[in-house]
């Protein structure tokens, strides 16, 4: 079916926001001695390099504040517009909660811990004005409310399982509540056959994190109880083999090859990289796996779920780059750490 006049329009004006986003290219100009105001003139080309250019940073709350106000502001377009059809805001809608699970799982640890816990101003919760009633909340009944309240009801369900008494909270249902959500609706709209896909290729990454993480650490069975299901085309028994054979044969045992190529690559590195460079590694796969799903869709859901990937990515980028400038740190390293 080709699409209809409102899809159109999406996609064209979509894609002409893209061309101002901040791409390898522009990265590439960047000079490697760039400092954050010479960083700030280079970026200057691009959609969020000319607000840059007019914002001013007491600290790095500020900065953080700036990219996520940035980033809500790109989502928001893909609701707000009147022109766009319905299912790809249908959409928009559910991709979002990720924030709001990373928000509610930050909270349920900091109660365990006994401190505040920064919350991230993306989302339904910020939307609807419950945020603050997040961060003021101090128990599990207290959260469940706030999220029926919210239209979250997915997280709601089943909260109990998080008993902050026992120390840092179990969380992986809520994980599971919102992939479960993600695809639940993508497999009611238009393209929903690569949409749906790419919201099980999205959960196996999640999975495939966890598993870099634990096999390292020889987590052994423990780590069984953290796969988030149903999984997708990296399954609970293909996890569990995995986590048994340890860091030196894991790999091989993962049978789709865009995973295995992924977990040869983080297990290639040197012994004493950190979590933190495996989670790199799995990032640039992620990102390579679903543009090659999504970029050349047509489908309204589709076209947005590839502008909300690549919107979150760049504010990613941008956030490597300024920290870096800030710190006198090199941007040769930031660049190896991005994504593009």
């Amino acid at each position: 079916m080709m699409p209809g006049p409102q899809a159109a329009f999406m996609t064209a004006l979509l894609q002409s926001r893209e061309a101002a986003n901040v791409t390898a290219d522009a990265v590439a100009r960047i000079s490697a001695t760039a400092d954050g105001s010479e960083l700030r003139d280079d970026l200057r080309g691009t959609d969020i390099g000319r607000l840059l250019g007019n914002a001013t940073f007491q600290d790095r709350r500020e900065r953080d504040g700036f990219l996520w106000e940035y980033l809500e502001a790109q989502f928001s377009l893909l609701e707000e517009m009147p022109f766009f059809p319905a299912d790809a805001a249908q959409f928009a809608r559910a991709y979002i909660r990720k924030y709001d699970l990373a928000n509610l799982k930050a909270h349920l640890q900091g109660i365990a811990a006994g401190k505040a816990s920064a919350l991230i101003p993306v989302g339904i919760l910020r939307r609807g004005g419950f945020l603050d009633d997040l961060a003021e909340a101090d128990s599990v009944e207290g959260i469940g409310r706030i999220l029926r309240s919210a239209g979250l009801a997915e997280f709601a369900a089943g909260l109990s399982a998080a008993d902050t008494a026992r120390g840092v909270p179990e969380t992986t249902f809520l994980d599971a509540a919102f992939h479960n959500h993600l695809a639940s609706v993508a497999r009611g709209l238009h393209g929903e056959t690569i949409l749906a896909h790419a919201c099980g290729v999205m959960l196996d990454y999640e999975n495939l994190s966890l598993l870099l993480r634990a096999v390292p650490g020889e987590w052994g069975t423990a780590a069984e109880k953290h796969f988030i299901a149903p999984g997708y085309l990296l399954t609970a028994n293909e996890f569990k083999e995995c986590v048994t054979f340890g860091a030196k044969e894991f790999a091989k045992r993962i049978e789709f090859p865009a995973y295995r190529n992924a977990a040869e690559e983080a297990a290639s590195l040197a012994s004493a990289a950190t979590p933190a460079a495996a989670g790199e590694v799995v990032a640039k796969h992620r990102f390579a796996h679903l543009r090659g799903l999504l970029a050349t869709q047509v489908a309204p859901p589709c076209v947005a779920a590839w502008y909300l990937i690549l919107k979150e990515t760049e504010v990613r980028n941008v956030r490597l780059l300024l920290k870096a400038a800030e710190d006198g740190l090199s941007l040769e390293a930031a660049r190896r750490c991005m994504v593009l």
